[in-house]
């Protein structure tokens, strides 16, 4: 009966109230590092992730719009928006320099895959380091869901994966007409 008693105490200990292995024991403010288990969220942020899913998972994605919202040495801000569709459209800076491609909506899906993850906001904590990027997603019952970074600094992984990755598309795409960063750039003043 001890060691039975004791066991359960060990699995307690191990594994948390909620049954999840831990990789470390938990710090002094009750926070641990856990493996498998999914992060501790609020009812709002459930809702929202459960509703990207459904829409991910019945092909209800219409559309995904990447904008980056500031930038170091050469690059200008720019909207994209990639449509369900396949049509996808640029505009750099601010109605400065236009384009549009064509881009399997696949991919596009294949970039966003983390999305359910990301959280409506990604606070700065007052570090603003000049580069920031905002994804929203439209559905086709015509909910949008929003992640704004103002600050890449604050961002956590999915964002970050997930701009990154829409960001290689819009460097990889065959824009037309094609893009010419230096008639922006003159134009933003840079």
């Amino acid at each position: 009966m001890k060691q039975l008693l004791l066991v359960a105490t060990l699995v307690a200990i191990v594994t948390g109230s909620s049954g999840c292995v831990r990789s470390r024991p938990p710090l002094a403010d009750g926070i641990c590092a856990q493996v498998g288990c999914p992060t501790p969220r609020a009812p709002e942020l459930e809702r929202r992730a459960r509703a990207i899913e459904s829409a991910m998972r019945g092909r209800l994605l219409q559309s995904v719009t990447l904008e980056t919202l500031g930038c170091f040495g050469t690059c200008p801000p720019y909207r994209v928006e990639f449509f369900s569709n396949g049509r996808a459209s640029i505009d750099l800076g601010p109605g400065l320099c236009k384009a549009s491609a064509t881009v399997p909506f696949g991919h596009i899906a294949y970039a966003v895959r983390l999305a359910p993850g990301l959280l409506p906001d990604y606070p700065t904590g007052g570090v603003i380091d000049g580069f920031g990027a905002r994804i929203s997603l439209q559905m086709s019952d015509g909910t949008t869901s929003i992640s704004a970074g103002l600050s890449e600094s604050s961002w956590d992984r999915a964002f970050a994966i997930t701009e990154s990755r829409l960001d290689q598309i819009v460097r990889d795409t065959r824009w037309s007409p094609p893009i010419d960063r230096r008639p922006c750039l003159r134009a933003l003043g840079r």
